[in-house]
């Protein structure tokens, strides 16, 4: 049903019914296309158009299209008729290419030390894959806040920055002080919203050590562009209202204390899921067989490769291009990866021939079926 009858407006407006399944594509080798054709293995967990689910393969999917009806690969088309004619000459759609820039973002994480290498992200780049710089990406929202005009010249029809930021669906309530940012909605690929009673639009961009926040109030045609090479997600937003409060003329609001409690409670609620996920391990369970049997290649439609294998006397698995990580017997066949649950299933003849592991919060273990040794 849901691809019969979706449409370009369905993708970018996150309601097809798909959650996330990040990890079909976060450091995969698939292509594009690749990652396309498997979208129809991947199970849905609401119906279609019912509600408002963040996907970054839908976006992915947009630029397909894109490059189906534009005759041009996505890169080209968006350098072509958007990058160009903004004179965003250091942009690029590749970290390969900040790579070989004299100048480029080293990023950073906040929990552990020295650099976070920069993750590739080129298959599924129409969701995400552009790096510029500061002044040019001003370009881009001086772009937003002038309909389309850049230096009195109309770069894009002024019809499709007013659909953008027009809301289709509502997201999902919660985040830091509702009483001051209102109702949000999700309009075609931005964020709409509220300040303080001022309309508010805006979206981030994440990925590795890098994150970008754009905001702007379309009423006042003002708006904030923030960069980060060091994820702490409360800074720009918080830095961003406290710029708007001074140009609205309002009294500021100390923000550091919600996002603070806001914090401790996340922590607070990972150490009880912790603390229960371990009430739960059943005592001297041991496994059902040597580690030797649960070794082989593991395959699913969509998810692509699970590979197991034994190490000295430990296992480890690897997910398609990911790093190898050690599964730890925790009770039965179940063992873990560092918090991930991986269950090896049995058949009627007692052989280890199936792996579950929940990849995707949303809905049920994606299961893996044991590939046969080749003779």
């Amino acid at each position: 049903m849901a691809a019969a009858q979706a449409t370009a407006r369905d993708l970018v407006t996150h309601r097809t019914g798909l959650p996330r399944h990040d990890l079909l594509w976060l450091d995969s080798s698939l292509s594009r296309r690749q990652m396309y054709e498997r979208l129809r293995y991947l199970e849905p967990s609401k119906p279609f158009r019912s509600a408002f689910q963040y996907n970054n393969l839908m976006f992915m999917t947009a630029g397909i299209l894109a490059e189906t009806l534009g005759g041009a690969s996505w890169e080209d088309l968006v350098r072509k008729r958007l990058l160009e004619p903004l004179e965003m000459t250091r942009a690029n759609f590749s970290v390969r290419d900040s790579l070989q820039s004299e100048d480029y973002a080293h990023t950073y994480g906040v929990d552990r030390a020295g650099e976070i290498p920069l993750r590739n992200i080129d298959a599924i780049g129409p969701a995400g894959s552009i790096n510029s710089t500061l002044e040019e990406m001003t370009r881009y929202l001086l772009l937003h806040l002038n309909s389309g005009n850049s230096g009195g010249k109309q770069i894009l029809p002024a019809i499709h920055f007013e659909r953008m930021r027009t809301p289709q669906v509502v997201t999902p309530p919660g985040g830091i002080g509702p009483e001051l940012l209102g109702q949000s909605f999700y309009g075609m690929g931005l964020v709409v919203s509220t300040y303080r009673g001022h309309p508010l639009v805006w979206h981030t961009g994440t990925i590795g050590g890098y994150h970008a926040l754009l905001t702007f109030l379309p009423a006042e045609r003002a708006g904030v562009m923030i960069l980060q090479n060091r994820v702490v997600r409360a800074i720009p937003q918080i830095l961003s209202w406290r710029i708007y409060d001074l140009l609205l003329g309002l009294t500021p609001v100390a923000w550091n204390k919600p996002f603070q409690d806001e914090e401790s409670k996340r922590r607070q609620e990972e150490a009880k899921a912790r603390k229960e996920a371990e009430s739960k391990r059943k005592a001297g369970a041991k496994p059902s067989h040597s580690l030797a049997d649960y070794a082989a290649r593991y395959q699913h439609p969509a998810y692509g490769t699970v590979t197991v294998a034994v190490e000295g006397d430990r296992l480890r698995w690897k997910l398609n291009g990911q790093e190898a990580r050690e599964l730890k017997h925790f009770h039965y066949d179940v063992f873990e990866a560092e918090g991930q649950k991986v269950s090896f299933l049995g058949n009627l003849d007692g052989e280890i021939d199936q792996v579950a592991v929940r990849l995707e919060p949303a809905v049920r273990e994606i299961v893996f079926t044991r590939v046969p040794a080749a003779k």
